[in-house]
């Protein structure tokens, strides 16, 4: 995600997560590598996240400062067993 922000002013971003496996999935967790920006997940954890399902993954940050920012997230997934 990139944009141009104004520094002081809340923003928010919404990432798309879709699951294309015949399994279904729970987010358990969400790690911020860098939260300089302090952001905030604004979802309620766990999401489920059905076989074939997209929903979104929502992060509220204050840019305290300018300046370049990068952050990775890593998702703590369980997957649920398909169905026979």
């Amino acid at each position: 995600y990139q944009n141009n922000v104004p520094v002081g002013t809340k923003q928010v971003i919404e990432l798309s997560l879709t699951n294309v496996s015949e399994n279904g999935a729970i987010i358990n967790k969400v790690n911020i590598s860098d939260n300089s920006l302090n952001y905030v997940i604004k979802n309620t954890l766990p999401i489920e996240l059905p076989r074939n399902t997209q929903k979104k993954l929502i992060l509220e940050y204050l840019p305290k400062q300018a300046g370049n920012y990068s952050t990775n997230l890593q998702l703590e997934i369980s997957l649920i067993p398909a169905e026979n």
